[in-house]
Parts: structure tokens; sequence; C-alpha cells
């Protein structure tokens, strides 16, 4: 029962968060504000992405809980046709009290394990069924995945779009800055080159 309630339950969450995704989905599209738009763009896709996980690890696990569960209701298939006791072709008098204790218990020990096998066929159907509503949510999750990655592939476009120009723009100001250091050299040059020649007209003049 526990395992029936924690499965039912986890179904259930992963229904309300894929329906809240749907929702943010249904404004992205509506969305005015292109920076909104991205960022709730940005959140479903990664929500769906950490959901289509989890959806997925899940429903491994709920699957080899089947298998585990039908495995034990075969053995317990087989248990049943083989006979609790052989019977001896020399029966004495003291036996018989002891043969029909033994049926007594070999029919407590039948309708045990025949509920047993009852509550697991139970446990199987219900845990197909959740795997069952998980594939729906499943598929959708990974139709939201699919879709908001065209729409960070046309942003990743953008951005790389963006920082090649910005890259261009980098060189031309560094070759702006290697040009405009090459003339400032230039000018310190034929400053110092001025200085000398008037002190050198100064020189000869004061010698004169």
């Amino acid at each position: 029962d526990e395992i029936e309630q924690t499965t039912h339950q986890l179904t259930q969450l992963f229904s309300h968060c894929q329906q809240l995704l749907s929702v943010i989905q249904q404004g992205v599209r509506h969305g005015s504000n292109p920076k909104e738009t991205h960022l709730a763009q940005n959140v479903v896709r990664s929500v769906a992405s950490s959901l289509q996980a989890l959806s997925t690890n899940f429903r491994s696990s709920q699957t080899t809980y089947c298998k585990r569960l039908q495995s034990r209701e075969e053995h317990s298939n087989k248990f049943f046709h083989v006979p609790f006791y052989v019977e001896d072709t020399q029966l004495s008098p003291d036996r018989f009290g002891g043969d029909h204790h033994l049926e007594m218990e070999d029919q407590l020990f039948l309708e045990d394990n025949t509920e047993m096998v009852q509550v697991r066929e139970r446990e199987i159907n219900n845990i197909l069924r959740s795997i069952t509503e998980l594939n729906t949510i499943f598929k959708d999750i990974a139709n939201m995945v699919a879709e908001q990655g065209t729409v960070l592939d046309r942003i990743d476009y953008n951005l790389d779009t963006v920082q090649t120009r910005v890259q261009q723009g980098l060189q031309q100001l560094q070759k702006a800055d290697t040009y405009q250091k090459k003339n400032h050299k230039m000018m310190c040059i034929l400053v110092m080159a001025a200085s000398t020649i008037i002190l050198i007209i100064l020189l000869f003049a004061f010698k004169l």
C-alpha cells in the first residue's frame, strides 16, 4: 500500500509540474518584454530538462520493481504446483492425524499466498498504469525541451554574432592604439630633433 501511494503521489507531482511548465510556456509565447521572455525560456528549458531526467529515472525504477514482482509471482506459481508432501505407500494409523493437520496448514498457507499474489498483481497493474501516464507526461516534456532548444539555438546564434562583432571592434581598437603609439613616438622624435637643432644654433650663436 505504501509503495502504491508513493507511486500515485509521484505521478501526480510529475503531472502538476508539467502543467506548471505549460502555463509558463504559454506566458512566454504571449510575452511582450524580450528580456523576460528570454529568461522564461531559459527557465522552462532548465526545469524541463531536470524533470525529464527525473521522469526517466522514475520510470526505470518502476520497470525494475515490476520485473521483480513478476519474477516473485512466477516463483510462487511454480511452488504452488509442487506437492507439499509426498504420499507414502505404507501409511500407519498414527499418520492420519498428522496428515489432517498438514492439510489445514497447507490450506492456510495457500490462502495467504493467494492473497499475497493478488496484492502483487494489483501493485503491478497500478505501476503499469502510472508508467503509461508518465509516458504521456514524458512526451510533453520532451516537446518542451525540443521547442525551447530551438529558441535557445537562435539566442546562441545571436550571441555568437555579437561576440564576433565585439572581437572585430576590439581588433580595430588595438590597431588604432598601435597606430596612435607610433604617431606619439614619431612626434617625440621630431620634438627632440627640433630641440637639438635649436640648441646647436644657440650654441653657435653664443660662441660667435
